[in-house]
């Protein structure tokens, strides 16, 4: 029993295109320098100010106890 008819196909020849050659760029090594200095936190990290209001009563307590320290001290 024959094989099937095997049929040479022509596949069209296509040049290659050249490769473009890109510099490589170099990784950027960052010196590890003891004395980096941290960005600073944005303004919403920032702790409360004494001129902000008083969220918790414990911490208002001691506030009202130092200003009454301040005002013996005065007299």
């Amino acid at each position: 029993m024959p094989g099937p008819e095997v049929v040479p196909v022509r596949l069209p020849v296509v040049p290659a295109l050249p490769e473009p050659m890109l510099p490589v760029p170099e990784p950027e090594v960052e010196p590890l320098a003891p004395e980096r200095i941290e960005p600073e936190p944005p303004s919403w990290a920032q702790p409360a100010r004494s001129s902000a209001p008083v969220h918790s009563a414990a911490a208002a307590a001691r506030e009202m106890r130092d200003e009454e320290k301040d005002m013996d001290i005065s007299c």
